[in-house]
Order: C-alpha cells, then structure tokens, then sequence
C-alpha cells in the first residue's frame, strides 16, 4: 500500500480534489461536515475544509495517511466501515472508490447509514460505457486488477436508487498528470518500454476524455 508516483504528485492531486469540490459545492445545500472515503493524502480534505466544511478522510494506505499527517490533513489508517467512527456527516465522498469494493450495494447501504437525514453521496468512477472504453477495448487503461466491478451512469444510478439516492447534479471530472506521466504512459502504451524525464514532472497537463462519471446524489 504504498505508492511513490503518487505521492510525488500532490500538486495534481489537488487541482483534481479542488476541481470536484468546486462542482460539488453549490449542490450541497446546508452541508457542514465531509468524510472522505479512501482520502489518500487528504488532498480532497484539504478543499472541504478551505470550504467551511468540518472534515476527515479515511485511507487505508499507512505511507498515504503519514504524508497527510505531515500536512497536517486529518486523515485516519483504516478502512470503511470497520474503522470508522459511529458520527455521522452531511456528506461523504467515493472518488475512485467504489471501483475496489466486493460487494457496491451493501457498501452503499453503510454508506447512508453514517449520513444525516437527506445528507449527500460525491462518487467520481471511471464509466466502462464511455466512448474512450469502447474504443480501447481491453487496453482501456482503467481495466485493471484492483478494479472489480465496473459502472455506466444508468448502472450507477440504479445502485444509488436501490439504496435510497436520488441524483441531483453529474459532471465529467478532468484529471491533472505531469507531461513526465503523461510520455512515459504513451510509450508504455504504444512500445511497451518505460522511459522517464523527470525535469518534466514540473508541468502538468489536464486532460478530460470524459472517460469518467461524476455525481452527486441525495439521500430520500
């Protein structure tokens, strides 16, 4: 559970965490309090509370969680739900989440249970029915071990119905990534040989294939 890359590029991160805060905020009416599920380095908690919102991020990543501590982000080791704690929030978030998990509807369904009355659900996912998956095909890049289960928007809306949510604003989230990412991935891609330039990690690149989901749903 560690991962290097990732750390290095908090900077993205960021942009990414602010980018869907941004869209997500002005449909979270009298919100105050935010759990972010799988938080990373706190990156989308860092936004939430730059917002008003009292917030907190559960990772289960040891190497994640003391990065955001040195940031002095409050984001908790554990994992959802067995290491939460039995407050409730007016919102939580799934931002590549929900992708990992075994079982979506009885997740979703202790999702709800640690929301207040009418509280909101932001879940970003990629969408295997996008333009970009069908193209690819199996070397879509988002078709990948540690994803088992796989979402369009109406399969998406149809597990967030059966658990008692109704959508209420959907948007397609851009992703921020370093040219350094961005030309090592292409050559990966298109050779199969790795090849780095790290005085490239400066300049990011925001890309939107619109090749992911992002909404934001109530509960009835």
């Amino acid at each position: 559970m560690s991962d290097e890359e990732y750390v290095v590029s908090q900077s993205a991160r960021y942009k990414e965490m602010s980018q869907i805060m941004n869209f997500a905020h002005p449909l979270l009416s009298g919100a105050n309090s935010l759990l972010d599920i799988g938080a990373g380095t706190g990156m989308l908690v860092k936004r939430a509370i730059e917002l008003g919102y009292f917030s907190w991020g559960i990772e289960p990543s040891k190497q994640f969680c003391e990065v955001a501590e040195h940031l002095g982000l409050p984001v908790k080791q554990g994992v959802f739900p067995a290491d939460s704690n039995v407050e409730k929030f007016d919102v939580i978030t799934l931002i590549d989440v929900i992708e990992h998990v075994n079982s979506p509807l009885n997740f979703l369904a202790q999702v709800k249970g640690n929301l207040n009355p009418h509280g909101f659900v932001v879940i970003s996912t990629p969408d295997c029915n996008s333009v970009v998956a069908k193209l690819l095909q199996w070397k879509w890049w988002h078709y990948r071990i540690a994803h088992i289960g796989y979402f369009n928007q109406y399969h998406l809306d149809q597990a967030m119905a059966k658990c008692g949510f109704k959508l209420i604003g959907k948007s397609r989230p851009s992703w921020y990534f370093s040219l350094d990412y961005l030309l090592e991935r292409i050559l990966k891609f298109s050779t199969n040989r790795h090849f780095k330039i790290p005085i490239l990690q400066a300049i990011q690149i925001r890309i939107n294939l619109r090749d992911s989901i992002l909404c934001v749903y109530q509960a009835e």
